[in-house]
């Protein structure tokens, strides 16, 4: 069953790394479309769906921001 318990409220802030190590908190995206996308390296289809998030991500580079985070 899918929880929309949380739906409309705030994300909670949170800090990621980005390919080069720098701390990237998730509060600089607010007012910025985000996709983020879980993903793990031992599950195929997460995997197989990857290069379609990079072709979203170039096709509205400015507009979206895709983080993949594994």
């Amino acid at each position: 069953m899918l929880d929309r318990s949380k739906q409309g409220s705030q994300m909670p802030d949170f800090v990621l790394k980005d390919a080069s190590g720098k701390k990237v908190p998730i509060a600089s995206f607010k007012g910025k479309p985000l996709l983020i996308n879980l993903w793990a390296t031992w599950c195929a289809p997460c995997v197989a769906e990857l290069p379609a998030l990079d072709q979203l991500a170039r096709a509205r580079a400015g507009r979206l921001t895709v983080l993949a985070v594994s």
